[in-house]
């Protein structure tokens, strides 16, 4: 019985109210859309470019002076 809850919740996990959408039409739509993409744009490659970044030296987002300080977040630290 436990399962069958369960299967339920993962179903329509929004509730039955009549204002909450149907998550079948969701799932249903998006799965047709993404095999109709993929049928569609079969043996149709993009052209391979190299990128942007590449060979180009990047600089690290916090400077020597931040590095010093102690962060603390909540708990975690």
């Amino acid at each position: 019985m436990g399962w069958l809850k369960v299967a339920m919740e993962l179903l329509n996990p929004f509730g039955e109210d009549a204002d909450d959408f149907d998550c079948n039409l969701l799932i249903d739509r998006n799965l047709a859309i993404g095999l109709t993409s993929v049928d569609d744009a079969y043996d149709h490659l993009p052209e391979v470019k190299p990128d942007v970044f590449v060979g180009r030296s990047v600089k690290p987002l916090d400077s020597d002076d931040t590095r010093s300080l102690k962060y603390h977040f909540g708990s975690a630290a």
